[in-house]
């Protein structure tokens, strides 16, 4: 997660408490809750600040010093996940998201699909749109990126999907960053799952 500056506060937003613990130690024990055989951290603003107030946390830490998008970000991570098993990305500023839909998500993980957790809102304003054919989910459009008929659409991405570790390497290194925020998106993998099949 980024500098909080929405917060108006020097300290970053991942460490912000809710019911007396920071956030990110919310999505960790989530985590752990999980029983996530290794658990990946990647960070950026307040790194120092991160890692004292987080030291007690079971995680390999991952630096990302360029803040390029979520795809990149989880680029930083994923050399240290192992290919044979599922990588879930979650984000240390949604403390509330539960075990139990986790760990569902995780389970409609085989092959090389991806398991991608949506939610439809009634004002999607600044949110991925996720768009469907048949059904069928074929891209997620960032909102800054979408046409007006595509803003239209209610669901949007959550960010947290779950995919093989070793299709999730193959995804990172096929994605660029040309779009409207010059990022590279993680979203991005969803058009190249549909395109591969």
């Amino acid at each position: 997660a980024g500098a909080g500056t929405r917060m108006r506060s020097l300290k970053p937003k991942v460490l912000h408490t809710l019911a007396g613990i920071p956030m990110v130690e919310h999505v960790y024990n989530t985590c752990r809750g999980l029983g996530a055989k290794q658990i990946q951290l990647v960070y950026g603003h307040g790194g120092d600040l991160l890692k004292q107030e987080c030291q007690h946390f079971d995680v390999e830490w991952s630096l990302q010093e360029e803040q390029l998008g979520t795809a990149h970000a989880v680029q930083q991570a994923s050399p240290n996940i192992n290919e044979a098993d599922v990588a879930l990305v979650l984000y240390g500023d949604v403390p509330l998201i539960k075990t139990k839909t986790l760990d569902i998500l995780v389970k409609q993980v085989s092959g090389n699909n991806v398991s991608l957790l949506t939610v439809s809102l009634d004002d999607p304003t600044g949110y991925g749109r996720i768009v469907r054919e048949a059904g069928k989910v074929v891209a997620i459009v960032e909102h800054k990126d979408a046409s007006d008929d595509i803003k239209e659409i209610k669901e949007v991405n959550t960010g947290i999907l779950a995919v093989n570790a070793a299709y999730l390497n193959q995804c990172l290194d096929k994605i660029d960053n040309n779009n409207a925020q010059g990022e590279f998106y993680l979203t991005d993998i969803i058009a190249l799952a549909v395109k591969e099949g």
